[in-house]
């Protein structure tokens, strides 16, 4: 599995990445070649600041470390009262609200600071259709808003491998979000892990 990690600071404009570590074709798009998850951990990253979403599920815990290693500067949005428990670093900063809230996120989330990248984990927590539409679209929606009003110029998505064959609701909002986000202008990752 390509690390969600690894695609911070990459200078590519559109990766999607299914959870062999390989591209996915984007329709429409014939420049996006196959390769392999090798040329990421190659390549020479710079220190970034980067704002995240998501960063207390199992992936993002562990794509926040792993970030935090590699001393990029940090700062996770999180609900209050989330448990922080093996999560400190030097380079990592919480900041609490609600990310289903458009002025919680950029008052106590951005802050109208400026930042590298806007890296989101952040999955629904039952997959049900309100939760789903809730979350994997609206709330990353919002998110894409206000990170392009303080100048974020990347983003990296944390998806799912099975919004390939979507029959569910929470399928077809990550996909939707996946579209806003391609047609966004921004350079962004979209990575489906297994």
């Amino acid at each position: 599995l390509t690390g969600v990690g690894d695609h911070i600071g990459q200078s590519h404009r559109h990766r999607q990445f299914n959870g062999d570590g390989r591209h996915a074709q984007l329709s429409g798009d014939s420049a996006i070649s196959t390769i392999s998850a090798s040329h990421f951990h190659s390549t020479t990253m710079t220190h970034k600041r980067v704002f995240m979403l998501g960063a207390t599920g199992t992936i993002g815990r562990a794509t926040m470390r792993a970030l935090a290693r590699q001393s990029h500067d940090i700062v996770c949005f999180i609900r209050p009262g989330s448990d922080l428990g093996l999560m400190q670093f030097d380079n990592v900063a919480f900041r609490f609200g609600n990310v289903t809230d458009p002025q919680s996120l950029a008052e106590d989330g951005f802050c109208c600071e400026t930042f590298d990248v806007l890296l989101s984990c952040l999955a629904s927590r039952n997959g049900r259709a309100e939760d789903a539409w809730k979350i994997d679209y609206r709330a990353h929606i919002d998110a894409l808003a206000a990170a392009q009003s303080v100048g974020i110029g990347q983003m990296v998505l944390l998806s799912a491998i099975c919004v390939q064959k979507p029959q569910l609701a929470f399928q077809y909002a990550k996909l939707a979000f996946e579209k806003a986000l391609i047609e966004s202008g921004l350079t962004y990752s979209i990575v489906r892990p297994t």
